[in-house]
């Protein structure tokens, strides 16, 4: 089933700079929260859970370098620096290191 745009319902607007270029090398602000602002991320096993996954991530997209991040109850804030033209996915591994050749590849970051 294929939703469609409704403005009635749907009533987002773009965040997006005007004739800004973001396909440009440039750093992002990206804030994360978790599903209805559950108060989860605080708990050491999931904030360390959290951390290692912040230093795989160049591992498993090539095309960026972290900057800063920081984990609060109920929302990640990080900065990440994309490099578009970059490779984005590590071709035929997966994220512990499987090989996948085969597989279709992850989104781009």
């Amino acid at each position: 089933m294929t939703k469609h745009y409704d403005p009635q319902k749907h009533h987002r607007r773009s965040i997006r700079l005007p004739g800004y270029d973001y396909g440009q090398s440039d750093a992002y602000f990206v804030t994360l929260c978790t599903q209805g602002r559950e108060c989860v991320l605080d708990a050491p096993i999931v904030s360390g859970i959290i951390t290692a996954v912040w230093h795989a991530l160049p591992r498993w997209f090539p095309g960026i370098e972290l900057d800063e991040f920081v984990i609060m109850p109920n929302h990640n804030h990080l900065i990440v620096w994309i490099f578009p033209g970059e490779t984005n996915v590590a071709a035929g591994v997966d994220r512990a290191g499987v090989d996948r050749a085969g597989a279709s590849p992850a989104p781009a970051l």
